[in-house]
């Protein structure tokens, strides 16, 4: 009986479940903003957003998650509803361009964990920005405070209202 454990220990099925583990470990270790806010995106969380200015409806629908904290919406998708000029660069975890006026320059920096708005700078907390499978899933409220606009997701109707004090150039 004294050798038993030394064959369990050492049978292929138990030495693949360990590697499994160690893997999967490994692979959670090497998201950290995953890791440190404790929410990942998932299927159950997953939305589908009509984003509507007034009376207006823009684009195709921003794909979204509901998170412990409000909503994350995808910026890709944002950009192209909003129709801003700015670029999101997946490789190099960078988003850059303008919002509303040409004065307002934009950055995200992923790497840096910084955020960039004409000449203020600001750090990025664990939970403003989530990778998703679709790709950056931004929470409402920050990128609202980035914008310069209220974003507001009415989950109940699927629907994310965008509201502006000024006349934005998609109307």
């Amino acid at each position: 009986t004294t050798g038993a454990p030394a064959v369990i220990f050492s049978s292929p099925p138990f030495k693949r479940v360990l590697l499994g583990a160690l893997a999967l470990f490994g692979a959670a270790a090497a998201q950290p903003a995953r890791a440190e806010s404790g929410w990942v995106p998932n299927d159950d969380d997953a939305l589908l957003l009509d984003a509507r200015l007034g009376r207006f409806r823009l684009g195709d629908g921003i794909r979204g998650y509901a998170t412990p904290g409000g909503v994350c919406i995808d910026l890709a998708d944002t950009i192209m509803a909003l129709d801003l000029p700015v670029r999101l660069d997946k490789k190099l975890r960078r988003a850059t361009g303008w919002v509303f006026d040409e004065r307002r320059t934009f950055t995200i920096d992923r790497e840096a964990a910084t955020v960039q708005i004409m000449n203020k700078s600001s750090a990025l907390a664990a939970h403003d920005i989530y990778d998703a499978p679709e790709g950056w899933c931004v929470d409402a409220k920050r990128l609202s405070a980035w914008l310069g606009v209220t974003l507001d997701a009415d989950q109940t109707n699927a629907v994310l209202n965008i509201r502006s004090d000024t006349r934005l150039p998609v109307e």
